[in-house]
């Protein structure tokens, strides 16, 4: 099987999903504690489950203010 986070990348890198309302931050995936770029496919074996985290990032340099933000992708499982 495979697991894959589709979404539009962050201006600052396209491997962290990018959000709506700060441009200078979005959110880094990681899968079983490793680095998880965007929309990449990772393979796992049913019915050991992955575990996925999200951290959010902000570009390097910059400052945020606080304030709402959102951040939306697509989550697709694929049987092999």
């Amino acid at each position: 099987m495979t697991l894959e986070l589709q979404g539009m990348g962050a201006s600052f890198d396209d491997d962290v999903l990018a959000t709506t309302g700060k441009s200078d931050l979005g959110v880094k995936l990681f899968i079983n504690g490793v680095d998880w770029p965007l929309n990449t496919p990772v393979r796992f074996t049913y019915p050991s489950l992955p575990v996925v985290q999200a951290v959010p990032v902000k570009r390097a340099g910059s400052t945020l203010t606080s304030g709402a933000f959102s951040a939306a992708g697509t989550l697709v499982v694929k049987w092999q």
